[in-house]
Order: C-alpha cells, then structure tokens, then sequence
C-alpha cells in the first residue's frame, strides 16, 4: 500500500501467496450468544416404575381391612357382651308382665296382681344381666318361654323363683322377699301401679 503524489492512499496489489488480512474474518459464537454451552446438563428424570406404585396401594388396601376388622370386632363385643343381654333380660320381663293376663281362675284379680308385680320386682332387682353371661341369660329366656307354654297358675310364679336364685347371686339374695308375697297374696292382694289383670 502507498501514497500517491496527490496524498491519496494507493493499494498495493496482492502479492501471490498471502492473505487479505483486511478482509474482516468470519464471526465465531461465543458463551454470549448460547449460554445453555456453560450450563450443566439437568439430570435425567428415571420414569415411575409401576412396582412402588402397586405395592403402596396394596399396603393401603391391607391397612384399611385391617381396621375394618377392627371395627367389626368392637362392634360384636360390644353387642354381644353388653348389649344384648339387656335386650334379652327386657324380653324376659315382657313374659313375666305378659302373665297379667293370664290369670287363673282360682286367684282374684288383686291376688294375681300381687303374684307377677313380686316377680317382676324379683326379676329388676336380681341384676340378671350383669350377673350372667350371654349365654346364660338366654337359655333362661329359653327355658321361661317353654314354661309359659304349659297352663299358669301359682305354680308358674314359684318356678319362676326357683330359676332366679338358681341362676344368679342377685336372685338368690331376693327370694327372702317371696314370704312377704306369699303373704301379700293370702291377704287378698293389692293393687299396684303399671300391672292390670283383666
């Protein structure tokens, strides 16, 4: 490259085998103009596997049998040990008061109202469904039903108080009240509230 007599600059030409440092040189990408290249790379999501999945449900579904169970159980011994003995001691003083009215011929209606108000009276305070089991209880109930079957006469109250200090210590202690029923009854009876004998 020169400098001509008027001041302008010459070219120079090329001479052969070098290289135009002139011309402007390709433009090569920088961190600037991609910067995921310094970003490490995220690491790759493993896919869900259906084995953990099967196996969590199958945990959850024993759980809830198991308390399902659970429950069950409560709810049988609660019916069974307690509550369904009150429900059969209930139905046994149903058949005693059903005795009102069946009355027999040879007692006056204050006489046999006596009769099954004592032993109403001695069923309530023997405790009968505390002091037995379920089991018991319920052959009792049994047995009185297949004794009401048969005709009812004085002889049935008497059975009546022979099962119930056979069969609990609250019914044994109460018989020494079946002397003033006795009693009562030879006197001619009385009246008492919630017993009518037709």
């Amino acid at each position: 490259m020169g400098q001509s007599s008027h001041g302008d600059t010459v070219s120079s030409p090329p001479v052969p085998g070098e290289t135009d440092c002139s011309a402007s040189a390709p433009a090569w990408p920088t961190l600037a103009d991609r910067p995921d290249e310094g970003a490490l790379p995220a690491p790759p999501v493993p896919p869900q596997t259906a084995g953990p999945v099967r196996r969590r449900a199958i945990q959850r579904i024993i759980w809830a049998l198991l308390a399902l169970a659970l429950i069950v159980s409560a709810g049988w011994y609660v019916d069974y040990l307690i509550l369904r003995p009150h429900r059969i001691a209930r139905e046994i003083n149903s058949h005693i008061l059903s005795l009102a009215g069946r009355r027999p011929a040879d007692m006056s209606r204050q006489q046999w109202t006596s009769a099954v108000a004592w032993t109403s009276n001695l069923h309530g305070n023997s405790l009968i469904s505390f002091q037995t089991d379920t089991r018991t209880i319920g052959e009792f109930r049994d047995r009185l039903r297949e004794r009401l079957d048969q005709n009812v006469d004085m002889s049935t109250i008497h059975w009546i108080w022979d099962a119930y200090a056979e069969v609990c210590p609250g019914g044994a202690r109460y018989q020494r009240f079946r002397r003033i029923m006795l009693d009562e009854i030879e006197q001619g009876g009385s009246a008492w509230i919630g017993i009518n004998v037709p």
